[in-house]
């Protein structure tokens, strides 16, 4: 008839533990030290395959090699289930980091990966025709009052400035 403590998970802050015994009514009480090891580093050991993004996707992991490392300096390779990623939903320009993060007895470890967002033009349309459009022959095309509208990956659009286009006109 033996009890012991501590009782549960074990943390860092665990030094020794203590057995009690009773017997016949004789109490007997002896403790070890002991040493908890616990999750210090996380280490990338291997980049996913994919690290730039349109905005609005989502991270993905796949190629990733995630390794917790010990204070003892054991390793141990995760599986995809036992860290998360932080803020890798919904990713929007400006994001260039995702983080991952692993929490064991209480202790967090995290790492970041650089990532690239972007929110490139997939699309062009003259959305107002120019003031001018009829001209004879060797006239120069004049873009006055045209308006072109540019179409993101995330669906968003926008007017472009004129500055921001150029105007080419076929030689045929």
């Amino acid at each position: 008839n033996f009890t012991y403590e501590p009782t549960g998970e074990l943390t860092a802050e665990n030094t020794k533990v203590t057995v009690t015994y009773t017997e016949e009514g004789i109490t007997k009480t002896t403790s070890k030290d002991i040493e908890v090891t616990y999750a210090s580093v996380l280490e990338i050991t291997m980049e996913p395959e994919n690290i730039v993004y349109a905005q609005g996707d989502s991270f993905d992991p796949t190629g990733m090699l995630v390794t917790l490392i010990y204070a003892d300096g054991t390793t141990k390779i995760l599986e995809d289930e036992e860290y998360e990623i932080v803020n890798g939903e919904n990713l929007q320009v400006g994001t260039n980091e995702i983080i991952v993060q692993y929490i064991e007895g209480g202790i967090t470890v995290e790492k970041g990966i650089q990532i690239t967002v972007t929110n490139n033009i997939i699309s062009i349309a003259v959305t107002k025709a120019p003031s001018k459009t009829l001209y004879k022959d060797n006239d120069t095309f004049d873009k006055t009052g045209m308006e072109i509208m540019a179409t993101y990956q995330d669906k968003t659009t926008r007017v472009l400035e004129e500055s921001e286009y150029t105007v080419s006109t076929p030689t045929y």
